[in-house]
């Protein structure tokens, strides 16, 4: 049984080139302008799936690697996660072909980098959060057993 059910829903008039959305969230949270135009050239405050995916995957990383500090005993201070999401045209249509992942976290006693990297059009995917939260767990036994910050950061592709 899911733990949560969320909707979206985009209401787009006109053709794709010169034609626009508005993407609305089941909470009330977003009520946000698409264009193609945003997704494949200058944003000028509006959205795109691409923006919308990193904005997805930097949430839930954060809060994976918050939930792993603190069963590591380490609860962070604060962390910024940065995502970026690729898309490039593959055998004619536009795919993501990858999410990078950056983060920076405050802990007592620690102060690390940590980057991640997921390709192949699957974003989100259950395969690659796993692989981030291992490498939270990898980095948090690192930065506790040695306390140095010399260490270099971890990092994991999943393809």
């Amino acid at each position: 049984m899911p733990i949560a059910v969320r909707q979206a829903e985009i209401t787009w008039d006109g053709p794709l080139a010169s034609g626009a959305g508005t993407l609305s969230s089941q909470s009330g949270a977003l009520e946000l302008p698409v264009t193609w135009a945003a997704r494949t050239e200058r944003p000028d405050g509006e959205t795109s799936p691409e923006e919308l995916i990193a904005a997805a995957h930097a949430s839930c990383f954060a809060m994976a690697l918050a939930l792993v500090l603190g069963e590591n005993h380490t609860p962070p201070q604060r962390l910024t996660v940065n995502t970026a999401c690729t898309p490039d045209e593959v055998e004619g249509a536009p795919r993501i072909t990858a999410v990078e992942l950056t983060s920076a976290r405050s802990c007592p006693g620690s102060s690390r980098r940590t980057s991640s990297s997921t390709s192949g059009g699957r974003p989100l995917s259950a395969r690659s959060q796993t692989r981030c939260v291992q490498t939270c767990r990898s980095a948090c036994k690192a930065s506790s057993s040695s306390r140095s910050s010399t260490l270099p950061p971890p990092t994991v592709v999943v393809r």
